[in-house]
């Protein structure tokens, strides 16, 4: 079952602002203004439309979310995972 513990790194690259609204299928990580960094796949980015993207977990007990594109600090794409770390 897909899920990173705390301690994995990742590689990725930063995307510009002015670009999320042209990010779809993939996983990015989704770093918010309160500091929570999110690891998510973008499957409906509305954020032209209506300043949202909603992302989904891996996870299949994580539901999908919804976040506005005012409470987003920065977004990276993610290319690969370099370290999983265990439980």
């Amino acid at each position: 079952m897909p899920q990173l513990m705390p301690g994995s790194m990742l590689a990725g690259h930063y995307i510009e602002t002015y670009a999320w609204a042209t990010q779809a299928s993939g996983v990015y990580a989704i770093v918010l203004d309160s500091g929570r960094v999110l690891i998510r796949r973008i499957k409906e980015n509305d954020l032209l439309s209506n300043g949202r993207l909603t992302v989904y977990c891996d996870h299949p007990e994580h539901p999908s979310m919804t976040i506005d594109a005012d409470t987003i600090h920065s977004l990276y794409f993610i290319e690969e995972i370099i370290k999983q770390a265990v439980k």
